[in-house]
């Protein structure tokens, strides 16, 4: 399956190494997902690791990239894309239709449509379920410091951290997010989470 990983994807893989973008990432790196590329998207990934609050994940950063330029599918844009809603995505639906991609795979749903050509527009998840191998929740509760709800530190396998990447509360029992903050976030990664609670202000 050919596939196009927005920069948000590569981010949350770095950030959640046992979440389902960096399977995303695995999948490609062992040859059953087809990942493409042109010159502005490449671009795209190496100017946004090399942001300074990305700092921190140099390192580990370095490390996909490298991996991921050894196996991705090289391709030029010979179309102009104007459906996403921020004009930077648009490089990303270019190379999806310049590489026929069957996916464009993204943390950011609410900025594409749900198809463009012959692509379809997914998370992590939605790739996953599409392709009839649905994963099961792959990252554990183990974190730096405990998920914190209130400032009051928790620990209970029972109860799930809020899905932004960068949050460090429990989410809501009925809701995968601590709060509105998070959840109008969705899964965009970002290295400081500003849900305003004090777990978080904290981390």
């Amino acid at each position: 399956m050919r596939v196009v990983l927005d920069t948000n994807v590569l981010i949350s893989a770095v950030l959640k190494p046992n979440g389902l973008e960096a399977a995303v990432v695995d999948g490609i790196l062992a040859g059953t997902l087809e990942a493409h590329v042109t010159p502005q998207v490449w671009a795209e990934y190496e100017e946004v690791f090399t942001r300074r609050k990305f700092a921190v994940l140099r390192s580990e950063s370095t490390r996909i990239l490298a991996a991921l330029d050894r196996v991705v599918h090289r391709t030029e844009a010979t179309t102009i894309a104007t459906s996403a809603k921020d004009e930077d995505d648009n490089r990303f639906l270019e190379c999806a239709d310049a590489a026929r991609a069957n996916f464009l795979v993204t943390g950011n749903l609410r900025h594409y449509p749900s198809e463009y050509g012959c692509t379809r527009i997914l998370n992590a998840r939605g790739l996953f379920d599409a392709l009839g191998t649905p994963q099961q929740q792959t990252e554990t509760n183990r974190h730096p410091q405990a998920p914190c709800r209130g400032g009051d530190c928790i620990m209970d396998d029972d109860q799930e951290k809020c899905a932004h990447p960068s949050c460090h509360c429990l989410a809501k029992e009925d809701s995968k997010y601590c709060g509105t903050y998070c959840e109008g976030e969705g899964e965009t990664a970002d290295i400081v989470c500003n849900c305003g609670h004090a777990g978080c202000s904290d981390a």
